[in-house]
């Protein structure tokens, strides 16, 4: 390995700057473990839950098992919270399905409330007529539905076909069962 990369491994795996792992590296004697752990006992590693091991009989053997005591309860740690943070998107997701379908159901009450209003009012349009009478008799009853979709169709036409047969003496009213609706 290259001194250039033994000085970027310390500085990746302590996190010192550029100089003082190059100045430790070559206080060492270019031995990359050396150098870590003097850093570490030097107390200048930042916090990295890693473990380095060695044969050395100073003191090393101990702080390389607290280092991984360290790091298993940081990794129970990162554990519980990734537990607790699926369990938080799986709360989430649960109440984004809820509103959902929440929100289905309301659709659907919405789209069975229009049909059953579009139904009793075609009911109500085939059992009303729009009645036509000329001198006490009836010329013509359509159903009030048949009407309307005929004034949608052509108004312009409709509407000057009920002027003229105001010229010429008839009377329009709505029949609900053969009498006169609303007056039942």
């Amino acid at each position: 390995m290259e001194r250039a990369e033994m000085i970027e491994k310390i500085v990746e795996k302590t996190g010192v700057s550029y100089e003082e792992a190059k100045e430790t590296l070559e206080r060492c004697g270019y031995d990359l473990l050396d150098a870590i752990l003097i850093l570490e006992r030097e107390g200048k590693v930042q916090e990295k839950k890693t473990a380095y091991y060695t044969s050395g009989t100073d003191g090393a053997a101990e702080s390389t098992a607290d280092n991984r005591t360290e790091r298993l309860e940081s990794n129970t740690m990162n554990d519980s919270d990734d537990s607790s943070y699926r369990r938080e998107w799986e709360r989430r997701k649960a109440e984004k399905e809820q509103s959902k379908e929440e929100t289905r159901q309301q659709m659907q009450r919405a789209w069975d409330s229009f049909k059953n209003l579009v139904i009793t009012l075609i009911r109500h349009g085939l059992k009303i007529s729009f009645t036509v009478e000329r001198k006490g008799e009836e010329l013509i009853s359509l159903p009030v539905l048949v009407v309307v979709i005929l004034a949608v169709v052509s108004f312009g036409s409709m509407f000057a076909v009920a002027i003229l047969g105001l010229f010429f003496g008839c009377h329009y009213h709505f029949t609900k069962n053969g009498r006169n609706w609303p007056e039942e």
